[in-house]
């Protein structure tokens, strides 16, 4: 596993993870910010299904602090029993990793406490309509569709776990299909990605789209004999310059705290003097 920051071009190789308690399992990760420490962790679910126990789930947790001046992987306790959905991405929003569950609930992880809680699902038919679990603008929302409207469900107040809020985008002949949604645009307008490679508005004031526009240099998400199908996805990006360099920022970290030890035993010095 790799992490990559495109605004310093730095990447590094994650430490391999230990080998989960039973074979053939299959993991789902999370990546987010604690904002008490000021670094960022990797998180991984190791879901197994033991057919000696008549099929039960086994779920493991483990969590890697970079930056730390111990980055290996911890395994973390009270981890709920509890299967992640299959296909389904991790979602964070304000220091907190989402992911969707076969459960038809919603598995939370605190990136500060490093607690797991389960939270009631919205009124949601089937979990294969979801297309999405994501922030959008600063809430969690599980997209739903397409058929002739895309639902965005929106947790407005992540304190209360059944307030959730519904926005339907009304879909025309050819925009179906492939579509997903990216950022809240401007005033009551949301900007979408189409087959890929499309970009397009739509206004909830008025129910109309707005300007159409290609993304230059993506292949088309097509399949035939000689051609592999593409498909991309597209998220907002915030630029930040935190160092990817384990060694670095530990150094870094270490020398602070020298030089405050120094510091600190001047001023003393100076004091009995």
């Amino acid at each position: 596993m790799y992490i990559y920051n495109p605004a310093t071009q730095e990447s590094i190789k994650l430490c391999k993870l230990p080998s989960p308690q039973f074979e053939k399992a299959y993991l789902v990760p999370g990546f987010g910010f604690d904002s008490s420490s000021k670094q960022y962790k990797v998180v991984q679910l190791s879901h197994t299904r033991i057919e000696k126990n008549g099929g039960d789930i086994n779920t493991e947790a483990q969590v890697l602090t970079l930056g730390g001046l111990n980055s290996s992987w911890r395994r973390l306790e009270n981890v709920p029993k509890i299967e992640s959905y299959v296909g389904s991405s991790s979602a964070v929003v304000n220091g907190v990793l989402y992911w969707i569950t076969t459960g038809k609930q919603i598995l939370s992880f605190d990136l500060v406490s490093e607690k797991f809680e389960l939270i009631a699902f919205p009124p949601i038919q089937s979990l294969s309509s979801i297309i999405l679990l994501m922030n959008l603008s600063g809430y969690l929302t599980v997209a739903v569709g397409p058929c002739r409207y895309l639902e965005l469900w929106m947790l407005k107040d992540s304190n209360e776990h059944g307030s959730w809020t519904t926005l339907r985008i009304k879909l025309l002949p050819g925009i179906g299909g492939n579509i997903f949604p990216i950022c809240l645009w401007k005033e009551n307008e949301i900007l979408l990605l189409c087959n890929s490679r499309i970009l397009i508005c739509y206004s909830f004031y008025n129910g109309e789209y707005g300007p159409i526009f290609e993304i230059d240099g993506i292949p088309k998400n097509k399949e035939d004999s000689t051609t592999r199908s593409h498909s991309y996805e597209v998220y907002p990006y915030v630029a930040n310059l935190i160092s990817l360099n384990l060694e670095s920022v530990s150094q870094s970290a270490r020398s602070k705290g020298m030089k405050g030890t120094l510091s600190a035993t001047k001023k003393q010095m100076q004091e009995r003097c």
